[in-house]
């Protein structure tokens, strides 16, 4: 394999051959191949988006284009995509001049391993039930009432407006 050797001015590299490869070349390949990858999965996205809604229209007889449960599942799934991508790149190819931006980069990559929670809490609709019935709050009720439509004819009697005195 190569050698691992360090230069006096304290730049890394690994020795292949005839060839040093420095860290710098190896982060800006990683860097450059991770921009690939998220553009060739933004890609596939749009195409799974729009193959499920040409098999929807098309290739059955079912012709509302997605699901509200299919929509949320496709949603879950771009969020952590976009989420993992956008905080892996931010981490390691972006050094914010100033402490704010680095601290809010920081932080949002030590809350990646907790959105788990957020997302079954925004997606499903039984557990924010609950959680509003723990914590007291009244949960809004929609009810639906179902319609006759009596199509039998009714006579129809014509009622005389009341004469009515304005004072």
């Amino acid at each position: 394999m190569g050698a691992e050797l360090f230069q006096p001015d304290g730049q890394f590299t690994l020795e292949t051959g005839n060839d040093f490869i420095s860290v710098k070349d190896l982060f800006f390949l990683q860097e450059e191949v991770m921009l690939v990858l998220i553009c060739m999965m933004f890609v596939l996205y749009v195409i799974i988006i729009i193959g499920m809604v040409i098999q929807r229209r098309f290739l059955t007889s079912y012709k509302q284009p997605l699901s509200s449960q299919e929509i949320r599942i496709l949603l879950q799934a771009m969020f952590i995509f976009v989420y993992k991508a956008v905080i892996t790149a931010m981490w390691r190819y972006y050094i914010p001049p100033r402490k704010v931006p680095y601290i809010i980069f920081e932080s949002l990559s030590l809350l990646e391993a907790g959105y788990n929670p957020f997302m079954y809490f925004i997606m499903i609709r039984e557990l924010r039930n609950c959680t509003r019935k723990f914590f007291g709050c009244k949960s809004p009720k929609v009810e639906a009432k179902s319609i006759s439509v009596n199509t039998a004819l009714v006579p129809v009697q014509i009622v005389k407006p009341a004469r009515i005195a304005w004072k």
